[in-house]
């Protein structure tokens, strides 16, 4: 054994579950409505972002929210093939088999990591 004395452990810290974030949901929305109602997102994204602006408290959008959930929508409908073909990839099944809604989910997140530059 060493001389050198170990240091304490630092306790560990409770789980928190993660707060929901209004921007993601609302770009979640968008993509739900684009793929379930084959809508247009320059059409169904408007409304929904003036109604977040409109919210009191916490979950109301400003300038950059809105800015950030139009990113995450037009970016993640713009680069779809780019994802599908790197989420196959990742998937242990094919893509069609996978719930849309979850396909949409991760779609944004392989937009938000690899097409932005928020940080992991």
């Amino acid at each position: 054994m060493s001389d050198t004395p170990r240091r304490p452990r630092k306790p560990a810290k409770p789980y928190r579950r993660p707060q929901k974030d209004p921007v993601r949901i609302l770009a979640f929305e968008a993509l739900r409505a684009v793929d379930e109602r084959d809508a247009y997102a320059n059409l169904v994204l408007p409304p929904l972002l003036r109604k977040a602006r409109e919210k009191e408290g916490p979950e109301r959008f400003d300038g950059r929210d809105a800015a950030l959930a139009t990113e995450l929508v037009y970016g993640t409908l713009r680069r779809q093939g780019t994802y599908d073909a790197i989420l196959a990839a990742c998937v242990d099944r094919p893509l069609r088999e996978v719930d849309p809604p979850v396909l949409d989910v991760l779609s944004l997140g392989a937009h938000q990591l690899l097409g932005t530059r928020i940080p992991s």
